[in-house]
């Protein structure tokens, strides 16, 4: 749908009252997030954190997708920019030499080529956020530990980051909003809690 600079969406962030680097994130940022009860540290090819197999890793990728899903439908939230937030770039600063993330790392890559975004800028794209598929590849890059991109709706002031842990971090400087909206969708999925900053 088009392509952002990050001084662009750095306008954005500050406007929506969102940290835009490390230090203005994490400290001065409220958060509210989901949690997987499976924490497989870095996707289904590690041996660290759970344990499973490759098919029930997929189980429980598409159940945060979906609740997701809900959550962007309940939000009324129509479109998307995938960027990498606070970090250096879309991809861990490793992904050359883990084998086991071809797969991910060549269709996320394709996806910023199809973009015009170079991997090494913290430039974004814009998305319909009912594109199932990109949000997918966003969430499962990050859950085998090979993206750092994050998904951000200026119209809701949120930031929605995934991480290795099979956890997502929505950042927002309303978090009694979110946490209220994620604790009526979460409901429906057992294996799924909420955390959020005090």
């Amino acid at each position: 749908m088009g392509k952002l600079s990050f001084n662009e969406i750095k306008k954005m962030l500050k406007s929506c009252g969102i940290g835009f680097d490390y230090d203005t994130v994490v400290s001065k940022t409220s958060y509210v997030g989901i949690a997987h009860k499976h924490n497989w540290d870095h996707g289904y090819d590690t041996y660290y954190g759970y344990n499973g197999h490759r098919r029930e890793f997929y189980g429980d990728l598409s159940e945060v997708c979906n609740c997701l899903t809900e959550y962007l439908r309940e939000c009324s939230i129509t479109s998307l920019i995938v960027f990498p937030f606070y970090h250096d770039g879309p991809f861990v600063h490793n992904y050359r030499y883990c084998k086991d993330y071809n797969d991910i790392i060549d269709e996320i890559r394709d996806f910023l080529r199809a973009n015009d975004i170079s991997v090494g800028t913290k430039s974004g794209a814009v998305i319909n956020a009912a594109d199932k598929e990109a949000v997918s590849m966003v969430v499962e890059g990050a859950f085998r530990g090979a993206s750092r991109l994050c998904l951000f709706s200026p119209e809701r002031k949120i930031v929605i980051e995934p991480d290795h842990h099979f956890q997502v971090c929505i950042w927002t400087p309303d978090p009694l909003k979110e946490k209220e909206t994620l604790s009526n969708i979460i409901s429906g999925f057992s294996d799924l809690s909420l955390f959020y900053s005090e």
